[in-house]
């Protein structure tokens, strides 16, 4: 079928494989196709009422730069998708050129992976795929503040170069894994109560007085650019191994209950205690940047290997 150009099939088929039709512009499977389960083409595909749609890959491949008048689904162009009656979706991944609904992915309740990339869409929510474990969305989204609100399965998200304004994490208290990036305001309350986060990454992003002292069981963090910490933002974090804080602010920062910290970099607008690092009995290197402390005291930093401060310290 090398010269085949379009295709209809809407009757019992259950599995549609079409990858190897390069010249496949146009699929139309408009119909009921009620016993479809898995679908993999290298083309534009309207399926809107595929009830029973799990999966849907697309070809990307060298051929795709060739097919910028119609794209290929979920690779290149579509306006105004939306998978939200695809109820038996269980992974979606879409790259560039498509403009999804605000609604386009509501209800999907076996989703448990999503992926956008270089997407487009106003006021993305996707509160009600409740089983969601893995979101990575990067560029072109705007998210609603409450677009994550009641995902309790959820245990990696990665946010970078999307929009939101306030956004709320606090239910989602499975997370193990942020990155966050972007023009994104994270309300000060935003990562309470995640007790099993591990690792939390924040560039450029926004936030006044963030607390994440009550992510008892994070182990790495890396924040830069935007935030305003409160003094006691770190406090209790007793699992806490590595601190990379860039550019931040904070006045009187106190890292001493943070007893297993191996790695600390700090630099920018931040005022340390004197006895910020006091009994840091782990603590093996500290970088320390523009920073400023009057009197610091690491003389209890028994383990120290590597000591590098610039500028600010007395």
């Amino acid at each position: 079928m090398e010269k085949l150009n379009s295709f209809t099939w809407c009757d019992k088929c259950s599995c549609i494989d079409l990858s190897s039709d390069k010249n496949l512009e146009t699929i139309d499977i408009s119909e009921e196709c009620k016993l479809l389960l898995n679908l993999n083409l290298p083309c534009r595909c309207d399926v809107p009422v595929c009830n029973s749609l799990e999966t849907m890959d697309n070809v990307y491949d060298e051929w795709i730069s060739k097919m910028k008048s119609y794209g290929v689904e979920f690779c290149c162009k579509c306006v105004g998708l939306d998978l939200s009656f695809c109820k038996k979706l269980e992974t979606i991944e879409i790259f560039g050129g498509v403009t999804i609904f605000p609604n386009g992915l509501s209800g999907l309740d076996n989703l448990k992976s999503l992926t956008l990339r270089d997407c487009q869409c106003d006021g993305l929510d996707i509160s009600t795929c409740y089983k969601l474990k893995t979101i990575d969305i990067f560029g072109g989204i705007k998210l609603i503040p409450n677009c994550f609100h009641g995902l309790e399965k959820l245990e990696s998200l990665k946010l970078r170069d999307c929009e939101c304004e306030g956004l709320d994490l606090s239910s989602c208290n499975k997370l193990q894994t942020i990155y966050i990036s972007g023009e994104i305001k994270l309300g000060p309350n935003c990562l309470n109560g995640l007790k099993k986060l591990e690792s939390l990454t924040l560039k450029d992003c926004q936030c006044d007085e963030l607390d994440i002292s009550t992510c008892y069981n994070i182990e790495t963090i890396d924040i830069s650019e935007g935030i305003q910490l409160l003094p006691n933002s770190l406090h209790g974090l007793e699992k806490l191994e590595s601190l990379k804080l860039r550019d931040c602010q904070c006045e009187g920062l106190d890292l001493s209950s943070c007893n297993k910290l191996q790695t600390i970099y700090i630099s920018g607008e931040i005022k340390l205690g004197p006895n910020c690092f006091n009994g840091l009995k782990k603590l093996e290197s500290l970088t320390l940047k523009d920073c400023q402390c009057d009197e610091l005291d690491i003389s209890t930093c028994y383990n120290i290997e590597t000591i590098d401060i610039s500028e600010g310290i007395q």
